[in-house]
């Protein structure tokens, strides 16, 4: 386990997906109407398969099994054994999202079962169409009642909050946040490992076996928080030399990195595995200053925790980093 590891996606149509990143980001083997790449993913039965080095065509889930403290490090292996704890998705919407929540880890498990996780996330904006909007949070002054009877009257968009977003965004979107993106937005999202959603409200759209989709009132009226719900555009935090603070969470730090020039990377007080996923720009990941991967916008990389220490980034660009707090 001496690699970095890139990955082959796992395109998702969507009755709401678009073509955006066939055409723009060029992922030309996706499918028309791809609503999401999963970039990086364990989740049982749609685990990632390696694309590159050694481990060319295994399955992710299964690498995990068999080197989780090369991939993780040893605090992380502690904490979640082979359970590998992101996913990171490209999510294309050429149409509304539905409006949703997702449980946190006491609720999934209350109402999903013991062996379900949470789902809190966070949404970077990689392209926005002129205009574009998404919602996170309640407007203020809503409480339970009012939530019940909006559901009650369909009239639930009127008491959301709305924020017209352009690329360069970042929403953080914690477990039991009311949430949808909108219409032209394209992101990245980097969540805790789980599939777990509830429908509120869906546009009354019909699936493809032309009845309206599945909402999840009951379970929703379980997972979400109308304390302190406040669900404004983050304000990066400029931690000097081209990095930026996106947010720190129990689940994940997120940070943008400028890179202008070589730069030899210093992971050593991160006792966790980074994943880097392109913004802008050209950037080579090297490892002992050999070129092993090249991130362009909608590209991602895994760096295990083995070799953290080793990587030097070269040509000039933007990404995410990202790793376990």
């Amino acid at each position: 386990m001496n690699d970095i590891l890139t990955f082959k996606p796992i395109y998702k149509t969507k009755i709401w997906g678009g073509n955006k990143l066939k055409n723009n980001f060029g992922k030309t083997d996706a499918p028309q109407a791809t609503g999401e790449s999963w970039e990086v993913s364990a989740v049982a039965g749609n685990a990632s398969q390696i694309a590159n080095g050694a481990f060319a065509g295994e399955f992710f889930d299964a690498l995990v099994k068999k080197y989780p403290m090369e991939i993780m490090g040893k605090r992380l292996y502690k904490k979640y054994g082979i359970f590998f704890p992101l996913l990171v998705k490209l999510i294309d919407a050429s149409d509304n999202l539905s409006v949703q929540v997702h449980p946190d880890d006491n609720a999934a498990k209350k109402v999903e079962g013991t062996n379900a996780f949470g789902k809190t996330e966070m949404w970077y904006v990689l392209q926005a169409d002129k205009g574009s909007s998404l919602i996170s949070g309640f407007k203020r002054n809503v409480n339970r009642e009012k939530y019940l009877k909006s559901v009650a009257n369909n009239d639930i968009l009127d008491i959301l909050a709305v924020y017209k977003v352009k690329a360069g965004d970042a929403f953080y979107i914690p477990a039991g946040r009311v949430h949808a993106i909108g219409r032209g937005i394209l992101v990245v999202e980097v969540q805790q490992t789980s599939d777990t959603t509830y429908r509120i409200f869906d546009y009354n759209r019909k699936g493809s076996d032309d009845k309206l989709r599945e909402l999840h009132t009951e379970k929703a009226k379980q997972a979400l928080n109308f304390d302190g719900d406040d669900g404004a555009p983050l304000n990066l935090k400029d931690l000097g030399n081209g990095t930026r603070l996106v947010v720190q969470s129990p689940y994940f730090i997120i940070n943008t990195l400028d890179i202008k020039q070589n730069i030899k990377t210093d992971y050593t007080h991160i006792d966790s595995f980074i994943i880097l996923t392109g913004i802008a720009g050209k950037i080579f990941v090297n490892l002992d200053y050999e070129p092993q991967a090249e991130l362009t916008a909608g590209k991602t990389v895994l760096i295990p925790h083995i070799v953290k220490n080793k990587i030097t980034l070269s040509g000039q660009g933007k990404l995410l980093e990202i790793y376990i707090p």
